[in-house]
């Protein structure tokens, strides 16, 4: 198990490095398209439509920091197998060590981004509360979430090396269909309902609650979004062991 553990450690190490491109200026290119995204959504929501809400830009802030680590981390992950075709092929790892380093590679960005909107957040007026200490558990169920729709979706685009694009479609979708520019209470309370069924949704509203509102997440609340994250890192892990015996097949063709 240490030893697992340390292989994982220093394949995320790796991957982060090589993703990040060896220095700090390549983290903040990764840094920008959220940036961007967050000025061009500010202008048009609050310049052109003319939303007074004044919570709106940590709102929108934290809305796409979560969903841009659940983008880039799936995708990322969706290639991961082929990206790293000569480890599949030849070296005896349990393969989903690379797709868990390559999601722990985007969550380190993910963390150092965390620590960046806080920043942005005391420049915008909020103040730091002790319900921010629960911001690490739900990363950590963030984390432990994606890393279990990470592990299917790295076997399908192992297979299928065109499934990177229907995945790509399928996150800008997913950007519409949650909660990023906007809040639950915003929409009817039939679309709540169907909001209700995405994990993301519900745990970018936790971050918001904590870091914009000073409350903790409620305790039946969190013990569902921890549930929810065991299933899918369960489930996610159950089948790509699975498909484990003809992912050297998968990669090689």
């Amino acid at each position: 198990m240490r030893l697992l553990l340390e292989r994982l450690l220093t394949m995320t190490w790796c991957e982060w490095r090589l993703r990040e491109q060896s220095s700090l200026f390549g983290f903040f290119w990764t840094l920008l398209h959220p940036l961007m995204l967050f000025l061009v959504l500010l202008v048009v929501f609050t310049r052109w439509l003319g939303s007074k809400s004044a919570d709106f830009p940590g709102l929108l802030l934290i809305g796409l920091v979560h969903y841009n680590f659940f983008s880039s981390a799936t995708s990322y992950a969706c290639t991961s197998l082929r990206r790293r075709r000569g480890i599949v092929l030849n070296f005896p790892i349990p393969r989903e060590l690379i797709v868990l380093s390559s999601v722990l590679s985007v969550a380190v960005s993910y963390f150092l981004e965390l620590a960046v909107l806080s920043v942005i957040l005391i420049g915008l007026g909020s103040r730091p509360t002790w319900s921010w200490l629960a911001m690490p558990l739900i990363s950590a169920v963030l984390v432990l979430g994606v890393a279990g729709v990470s592990l299917p979706i790295a076997t399908i685009g192992a297979r299928f090396p065109d499934f990177e694009r229907v995945w790509g479609i399928a996150v800008q979708a997913g950007f519409f269909l949650t909660p990023v520019f906007y809040r639950i209470s915003d929409v009817s309370p039939s679309q709540r309902a169907a909001l209700a069924l995405n994990p993301l949704a519900r745990l970018i509203e936790t971050a918001r609650v904590s870091l914009m509102y000073g409350r903790f997440p409620s305790g039946g609340g969190a013990a569902l979004g921890v549930a929810i994250s065991s299933l899918l890192a369960a489930g996610g892990w159950l089948y790509f062991r699975s498909q484990a015996d003809r992912l050297a097949d998968d990669v090689a063709v």
